[in-house]
């Protein structure tokens, strides 16, 4: 996931933003106690938008509890009482995510940058071994996934629905991982298949200058396909990802994640739009 996925901080009353926060905090002292320092400076509000989601169709009711920041003692932020199930599993699925992320881009950078990934390579490796003990299972799809992106990438795919096809399979199978309701596990997939297009479209949006000027693989660019027409792509799939939400029998954070879905989504497309 790519940063993307986050709340419209403007349109949230402050105690749904105060939750909202209290998830982010409580993913960071995830990942630090369960794999360590480093791990905590891969978090993104994406990651965060996962364990809200998770979180959201448990039985357990969220309750929150003011610690000191282990980054900064002197500030005090809420934490997740309980939980620990879905912030263990955002966990262990963003380890999984960023080490492929790191190997991807050895791959595709530059000397510097990829002098720099080498050097944190061997931190994020253990960091990934533990993960994919912890998710076996989800770490064969993301490999798969990351394999059918690379051949895409390879054949300079330039349907954006096929480009974005294996992101979109894997968010799928990640929202609705170990769900035992049937009928929720099917809209977790719809969701979470739909966010994973929206993300991988977005993303390539957001890079086309970059893209351009270096000559790298970018369906969006590849498509011949202007920014209107992207742009209008991106609204239909965040209606499909309202449509699937509508479905979903949400329990806790209705308000979050709803901020998120039909405000947040649409803030960060016009952002890219009006850099």
């Amino acid at each position: 996931m790519f940063g993307y996925v986050k709340a419209c901080k403007p349109e949230m009353k402050v105690k749904h933003y105060e939750a909202y926060k209290g998830v982010y905090c409580s993913v960071c002292r995830t990942l630090g106690k369960r794999y360590g320092l480093a791990a905590r400076l891969t978090l993104s509000y994406d990651f965060t938008f996962l364990a809200i989601i998770r979180m959201s169709i448990g039985s357990c009711v969220p309750d929150f509890e003011q610690k000191r920041c282990p980054f900064n003692p002197a500030k005090k932020c809420n934490f997740c009482r309980n939980g620990s199930d879905a912030l263990n599993y955002t966990a262990d699925i963003a380890m999984l995510m960023v080490w492929y992320k790191i190997i991807d881009d050895i791959a595709d950078s530059g000397f510097f940058r990829k002098l720099l990934l080498l050097m944190i390579k061997p931190i994020f490796g253990r960091y990934y071994r533990k993960a994919k003990k912890y998710q076996p299972e989800i770490n064969e799809l993301i490999s798969s996934m990351m394999q059918k992106q690379s051949e895409l990438e390879r054949a300079k795919t330039a349907n954006l629905d096929e480009a974005a096809d294996p992101t979109a399979v894997a968010l799928g199978e990640i929202f609705c991982y170990n769900c035992k309701d049937e009928a929720q596990s099917k809209v977790l997939r719809r969701m979470g298949y739909c966010l994973g297009r929206w993300v991988y479209i977005t993303d390539a949006l957001d890079d086309m200058d970059k893209d351009r000027e270096k000559g790298n693989y970018n369906p969006v660019i590849l498509s011949g396909k202007s920014k209107e027409d992207v742009i209008k792509t991106l609204n239909l799939t965040e209606s499909e990802i309202a449509n699937a939400y509508e479905l979903l029998e949400v329990r806790h954070f209705k308000s979050v994640i709803e901020n998120v879905i039909y405000e947040g989504l649409h803030a960060e497309v016009n952002r890219i739009h009006n850099i």
